[in-house]
């Protein structure tokens, strides 16, 4: 039986990893129109922009020979009743996954058969 809380809302944001983090945000800011977001408790790290109900998240990284993707990840927004549904479903599972809190939001993170982390959140 499918539990009825294991909802998805929508795509949430996705966080990229950036070479220049200003001017990246600048980028997106003057092409795309998204609007910088301020977590003041986040410091720089990441850099939100929101578009809509959807988000990015900017990664700065000084590697210049590869694509530093430790921090590269999509993320799905939920309830927060879908949320703990999510959080027992995977405690059920053979799969290893982790939890964060990251004010105001609280985070469940595993990753997909080819490496690419998946995030589910809600707002606290």
């Amino acid at each position: 039986m499918v539990n009825p809380d294991l909802r998805m809302i929508g795509l949430d944001h996705v966080a990229i990893t950036v070479k220049q983090l200003e001017v990246s945000v600048a980028w997106y800011h003057r092409v795309l129109k998204l609007e910088p977001m301020d977590f003041p408790e986040w410091g720089n790290r990441p850099f939100m922009l929101r578009g809509g109900s959807s988000m990015i998240a900017l990664f700065e990284s000084a590697r210049q020979d590869a694509w530093d993707t430790e921090h590269m990840h999509f993320a799905f927004y939920v309830e927060s009743r879908s949320f703990e549904a999510f959080r027992e479903h995977f405690s059920a599972l053979p799969e290893p996954f982790t939890a964060e809190i990251h004010h105001p939001y609280q985070s469940l993170y595993l990753r997909d058969p080819d490496g690419y982390k998946v995030e589910i959140t809600t707002r606290t």
